[in-house]
């Protein structure tokens, strides 16, 4: 999958109130950091989503666009994110489509797994990370990552930019 694509495969994305079909092959001319989590509404998914809220201003300094994406039902993923105040887009694949065409659904459960997704302005995936349920990520380490793509530079453990 690195240096690839997304497959053709859409979404359905709320953002402010508005809803949008979203073709993951179309993701282009900017830097995109996409998460899909396994369950609105459960203890660790809603410490990540409202991590990268938190971090939101940061990534689109950055000039990266974030989408959160599950297996729910859209308006499940509306309604969590009201209640979390989230200026985040969350998108439903509940035909589990794209967690099919990208291998990250977990079977046994029927949602995905925890993957995160960094594409670059071609649209090509530059960074990848798939781990079990239960495992939290960290947005602070996806903004380090994608900071590092976007230098151009071989970047060692514990890189950051300098600051400016």
């Amino acid at each position: 999958m690195l240096g690839k694509s997304l497959p053709d495969v859409t979404v359905e994305v709320s953002s402010a109130g508005r809803r949008e079909h979203l073709r993951l092959s179309s993701l282009k001319g900017r830097w995109h950091v996409l998460f899909f989590y396994p369950k609105a509404g459960t203890s660790v998914c809603q410490s990540e989503v409202v991590a990268f809220n938190s971090l939101r201003q940061k990534f689109e300094q950055a000039g990266a666009h974030l989408l959160g994406i599950s297996v729910d039902p859209l308006q499940q993923n509306e309604q969590w994110a009201k209640e979390l105040k989230l200026g985040i887009p969350l998108g439903s694949d509940e035909s589990k489509t794209a967690v099919k065409a990208l291998g990250i659904l977990n079977e046994v459960k029927g949602n995905s797994y925890r993957a995160t997704y960094i594409l670059d302005p071609e649209g090509k995936v530059r960074f990848l990370l798939v781990q079990d349920n239960p495992i939290g990520r960290s947005p602070e380490e996806v903004l380090r990552v994608l900071r590092a793509l976007q230098s151009g530079q071989a970047c060692p453990v514990g890189w950051t930019p300098a600051p400016q």
